[in-house]
Parts: structure tokens; C-alpha cells; sequence
């Protein structure tokens, strides 16, 4: 399995980790637009300001991440946003997601972005989130 920046001809499997992730999450509650969902993709694969990667194993991807950096609206500075962080439950535990991290990190880190925003929702317990947020706390220091 390697972690690559994703390309035009990954949108289909894209899409389909796009669904389960909409599926299993809060989002669940809007609806789910194919269309919507290919455009962002096209625009941010191909994107100055933005990037995809997936983890892919032999053509079969086991999760992605999108992130995007714009300027700080006080500040000469520019953030990086995390638009989205998948891996199926079924690959959880194998550090593909922590791979993941690292990637939209180093991309941020070379686009000159102070900041990585990132952000997470569930029902577990908050003692579940706790080594969660100690990994997320550490990508968001500043980049520089």
C-alpha cells in the first residue's frame, strides 16, 4: 500500500468511499449528490490550492483525504482545511489514516500554510476521542 496523490481516473472508487463515508456519518442526515461530489473532486484533485491522496493497494483504494489552503482572513498568512479523511472500517488499525494525516501535513507544510484545521464528530464515548485528539492537537501546530 502506498499513499499517492489521487488522479482524474480515481474519481469512481472516490466516489463510492464518498457514499460509505456519507453513510456512516452525521452528514447522513443531507442528501447525497453524485454530480456535486465528482465536480469538488475534479476541482480539487486538479487544484493549485488543494489536493487529494489515497492509499492504494494494487488499484484498490483503502481510504483518502482531501485538503485545500486559502489565507487567513486577518492575516497575510495562509491554513490548510481538511475537506475530508476516510478509511473504511474494514482497514482501520492499520495506520492508513495516520498516513493519511501525514501526507495532507507534508502538502500543507510545502504550500506554506501555517495552520492544518482538521475536525472530527462521532458517538463514542469522549474518552475514545482522547488519543485521537492528542494526534490531532500535534498536526496542528504550526507548520513553519
Amino acid at each position: 500500500m502506498k499513499i499517492r496523490e489521487a488522479t482524474q481516473s480515481d474519481a469512481d472508487q472516490l466516489v463510492q468511499l464518498g457514499a460509505e463515508f456519507h453513510a456512516t456519518s452525521p452528514y447522513a442526515e443531507f442528501p447525497f449528490e453524485d454530480g456535486t461530489l465528482r465536480a469538488y473532486l475534479a476541482d480539487w484533485i486538479d487544484g493549485e490550492n488543494s489536493a487529494v491522496f489515497v492509499a492504494d493497494a494494487d488499484g484498490e483504494l483503502l481510504g483518502a483525504a482531501g485538503v485545500g489552503c486559502a489565507p487567513l482572513f486577518f492575516s497575510h498568512e495562509t491554513y490548510a482545511n481538511e475537506y475530508f479523511w476516510y478509511v473504511p472500517e474494514t482497514f482501520r488499525g492499520e495506520g492508513i489514516g495516520g498516513q493519511l494525516c501525514d501526507a495532507m501535513t507534508e502538502w500543507a507544510k510545502g504550500k506554506g500554510c501555517a495552520v492544518l484545521l482538521i475536525s472530527t464528530f462521532g458517538e463514542r464515548p469522549a474518552e475514545d476521542f482522547i488519543p485521537l485528539h492528542q494526534m490531532y492537537t500535534k498536526r496542528l501546530e504550526p507548520c513553519a
